[in-house]
């Protein structure tokens, strides 16, 4: 479930009468199985979206959460270590793995947050602003925050969460492997937008519902994506020609990476060209070619797990300077 889904999420639970007791993590540290921006909440009824690690430690964080939407008055939000050892303090997890996280945890009712929660949903589109949480409350901020921000003074706190999903993926290329690639990044959290210049095909019947599709032409195609600089390009049209015309609108546009599948005989001619249209070996060392781990994959769910292994592969790994693998 992306951001924007989460909050959608939270705000057509709240419009039908529910309550919602929510858990981010705010903080880590090495071992614990919820990473910083991971989120879940519970309603009322029971019904659960996201995650915060799982394990017996999210049933615990569940069971509580539902005890604590019948209590009244209601809490306020709070901010709460778990520690992932073996012991029998009040901040054991119920996990062995190591580390920590803190979780802001924070009850939501029809009557106080609807309104709010919608305004967030719809700043959540655009990725514009944030949202601000002390032990007083929830608010919307016009101020913008790439990551999670927790900042503690003595006995009072304050969480800046952002709006914006910093893991974003454009395919270029709306076939068979582009539509499993797209469906597997959503399916990884990430932002993701599918182009194609063909308005015809029926592949794109498979697309998850938030993936955002956009016909044009693939000369163009870039400048339709929001956020270039937090996204990585994958090419993978239906024709040597198209995928030219992809890279050409992308080099030096200044996207995260490009990445570009085919053979190796398909990628040199491919360089020769661009090469014959002027781009130095500069700007052709900005493409990842071919992308994907080499797992010997054929069909195109095979092709996808290899292309987003690289993809995480990369953010993990925090590349400072781009891979050629011409």
């Amino acid at each position: 479930m992306s951001l924007c889904e989460f909050w959608e999420a939270a705000h057509e639970a709240l419009r039908n009468g529910k309550l919602i007791h929510m858990s981010l993590v705010v903080d880590q540290t090495k071992g614990s199985p919820g990473t910083t921006a991971a989120r879940m909440f519970v309603t009322s009824d029971g019904v659960r979206y996201g995650t915060i690690g799982g394990g017996v430690m999210e049933k615990r964080v569940l069971d509580e959460a539902i005890a604590i939407l019948n209590q009244d008055p209601l809490p306020k939000p709070r901010l709460r270590q778990l520690r992932h050892r073996a012991d029998s303090s009040d901040q054991s997890s119920g996990l062995i793995c190591g580390g920590t996280q803190t979780n802001l945890e924070l009850v939501l009712s029809p009557n106080l947050h609807l309104e709010l929660v919608a305004e967030i949903a719809f700043a959540g589109v655009s990725g514009s602003g944030s949202v601000l949480c002390t032990s007083d409350g929830l608010k919307l901020s016009d101020q913008s925050v790439e990551t999670v921000k927790l900042k503690q003074m003595e006995e009072e706190w304050e969480v800046s969460l952002p709006l914006l999903n910093l893991r974003r993926v454009a395919v270029f290329g709306a076939g068979h492997c582009g539509v499993a690639l797209a469906n597997a990044m959503q399916r990884l959290d990430y932002e993701v937008t599918i182009l194609d210049s063909r308005s015809d095909i029926s592949t794109t019947e498979g697309l998850a519902k938030s993936i955002k599709l956009i016909v044009t032409n693939y000369e163009v195609a870039a400048a339709c994506v929001d956020h270039p600089n937090y996204t990585v390009a994958i090419v993978m049209t239906y024709s040597m020609d198209t995928d030219l015309k992809a890279l050409s609108g992308l080099l030096d546009k200044g996207f995260d990476w490009i990445g570009l599948m085919g053979s190796q005989v398909k990628i040199a001619h491919i360089r020769q060209k661009l090469i014959l249209k002027g781009y130095s070996d500069l700007q052709i060392a900005q493409i990842v070619a071919p992308v994907g781990i080499d797992i010997n994959s054929d069909t195109p769910e095979e092709i996808a797990i290899s292309i987003a292994a690289k993809i995480l592969l990369k953010r993990e790994s925090n590349c400072q300077h781009k891979i050629n693998l011409w």
